[in-house]
This record gives C-alpha cells, sequence and structure tokens, in this order.
C-alpha cells in the first residue's frame, strides 16, 4: 500500500538524479517481468526508465542510471554517431535488432541487439524514445 496517494499497482518512486532533476519513475511489473533489458529517454537523452533485465544486463542498478545520459550508461559503439534512438526519432520509424556492443559496469564488452522506438501522445508530439536490448547473441548472459 502505498503512503503517499498513490495507487498500486504504480508505486511510484521519486529519484533524485545526479544531474540535479527530480524524475518521477514508475517501477512497471510487466516491464520487469521482461527478460529484455527496457529504457526511456526524454529529448535530452536522459534516462528516464530502466527496467531490472536493463539493470541485469549492463551491472547498473536503476537508481545511478536515471538521469544518465544512455551514452554514458551504455557506452555503446553506435552511440556518437550511428544512434539508433537518433535514427527511429529522426525517420520516424523504428529501428529494430540493430547489433551492438555495450561497455558494461565491470568494463566487459557485450554483443547485445537493441531496437529503438519513439513513444508520442495523444496529440502526436514526441514524449519519449524508448530503447530495448534482446538477448545476448553471443551467448554472453550475467548473473
Amino acid at each position: 500500500e502505498a503512503s503517499d496517494g498513490e495507487t498500486p499497482p504504480c508505486k511510484a518512486l521519486r529519484h533524485r538524479a545526479s544531474s540535479g532533476f527530480d524524475v518521477l519513475r514508475y517501477r512497471d511489473p510487466i516491464l520487469d517481468s521482461l527478460n529484455e533489458g527496457v529504457f526511456t529517454v526524454n529529448l535530452d537523452w536522459r534516462i528516464t526508465s530502466f527496467n531490472r533485465a536493463a539493470e541485469r544486463i549492463t551491472g547498473i542498478e536503476c537508481e545511478h542510471a536515471i538521469g544518465q545520459r544512455c551514452s554514458e550508461v551504455f557506452r555503446a559503439n553506435i552511440c556518437e554517431g550511428a544512434c539508433a534512438m537518433n535514427r527511429a526519432l529522426h525517420s520516424g520509424t523504428p529501428a529494430v535488432n540493430a547489433t551492438v556492443f555495450i561497455v558494461d559496469a565491470s568494463g566487459t564488452r557485450i554483443p547485445i541487439k537493441v531496437s529503438a522506438a519513439v513513444l508520442y501522445d495523444a496529440n502526436g508530439q514526441v514524449i519519449a524514445l524508448q530503447g530495448d536490448s534482446g538477448q545476448h547473441p553471443l551467448g554472453h548472459h550475467r548473473r
């Protein structure tokens, strides 16, 4: 039972991000049950949600990822020039199953498949960008 007036299952957690702004994040039991890492960013490329699988894949806890630029968290080989989320934003079409390498919290380079899509509100305005990572294509799994 939430004590702040929020109704379950939307137990809201307020995080103070290191970038200096508050982010309201909902722990979604459905997203947290997925094996794929799912995260969203705002138009400043700062992470606004980060599910449990994203934590497991990167070795970075949600509380440390929220508010950080996605390039700082994932350190992927495509961040600077061929960003899947940037491509989805500018093309208007999802980027699907790109194989990329990220660097996890321990410094290990990990191959993953990523997809990215733009999330719109009811008025057609961009409200967030969503990325997800599928199974590790080369059989590398974090515990």
